[in-house]
């Protein structure tokens, strides 16, 4: 069994070694292909705010056109084409950025709908969906990330949050790319290790997310689904009071850690309204507000 360990990693690093050669000999072809193609000399330039998601980039003009080259360790060769005009230095959105902080607030008030069954919620939040990947931290943020206007996706993410190619998060820093987004957007974030109704609520009346990581259980998921179900075919149903036995069935502490976008509330009916980041799933789910506190393990609040 050693043997085949040692054999394997010996096969690992030999590939990570001919990835590492492939990675550079693009960069390297594409820079020379552009500066070949270029009117002028390549400008080096920096894109963000903040320290976390701030990207060195290689700016090439040809006549009215940037071509934008973004290199991120070895995980991302980006070439972004765009009129000059709007190539900017930010991820935020030129027409977001233009704002005043009180014409901000009502773009995202004005986001907000009220239904008269009692939901009160964000229907504009886009989907993003992460596939296989190990990236439902990313995604949710990213989808989060796109709602307030950045122009930032989960690629980037994974070079800003030190992803490895390794097929996980393990080792990752993504708590901290939440303040960064929040600051690019012009908010406010408040993490904490416990979901509270009251506090999400007092973002989602402004328009604002809050992603929240739980434990995760495909049993308790289907169940989700059913009560998404049955609430979009009735508007009268209203999930259970949770009784000892379906208490008992939500995923504990040892349960895999998942990450979903709260967007709405039902504060008569104590239902919260969440979104994922999986392909065809669109229409917001339910669960019990105790449900979601008591699998909530971190909780980001975005604010303003």
């Amino acid at each position: 069994r050693r043997q085949q360990e040692e054999e394997l990693r010996r096969r690992l690093t030999g590939k990570q070694q001919e990835f590492s050669t492939f990675f550079r000999q693009t960069e390297t072809s594409l820079q020379d292909a552009l500066r070949d193609l270029a009117d002028k000399r390549p400008r080096e330039n920096q894109i963000g705010k903040t320290r976390t998601l701030r990207a060195e980039v290689t700016d090439y003009r040809k006549g009215d056109l940037v071509l934008r080259l973004m290199v991120g360790g070895e995980r991302l060769i980006r070439l972004l084409i765009q009129p000059a005009s709007s190539a900017t230095r930010e991820w935020l959105d030129a027409d977001r950025s233009a704002l005043s902080g009180s014409a901000l607030s009502r773009v995202y008030q004005n986001r907000v709908t009220k239904v008269d069954n009692g939901d009160v919620r964000i229907d504009t939040l886009p989907i993003v969906p992460q596939g296989y990947k190990p990236y439902c931290g990313l995604n949710t943020l990213t989808m989060a990330a796109r709602y307030f206007g950045l122009h930032l996706d989960e690629d980037w993410l994974a070079v800003a949050g030190k992803f490895q190619n390794t097929g996980s998060a393990a080792g990752s820093q993504i708590p901290r790319l939440y303040l960064a987004v929040a600051k690019e957007a012009g908010l406010d974030l408040h993490k904490s290790n416990a979901f509270s109704l009251d506090e999400a609520r007092g973002s989602l009346d402004r328009g604002l997310p809050v992603v929240v990581w739980r434990r995760f259980s495909a049993e308790r998921n289907k169940v989700h689904t059913r009560q998404t179900i049955q609430a979009s075919r009735d508007p009268n149903f209203r999930t259970a009071t949770p009784d000892t036995a379906t208490r008992d069935s939500w995923p504990d502490d040892k349960a895999p850690l998942h990450a979903s976008v709260i967007v709405g509330y039902n504060a008569t009916r104590q239902e919260v309204l969440f979104v994922e980041s999986w392909a065809g799933l669109d229409i917001p789910r339910r669960m019990r507000t105790e449900e979601m506190s008591a699998t909530a393990y971190l909780t980001f609040y975005f604010k303003r």
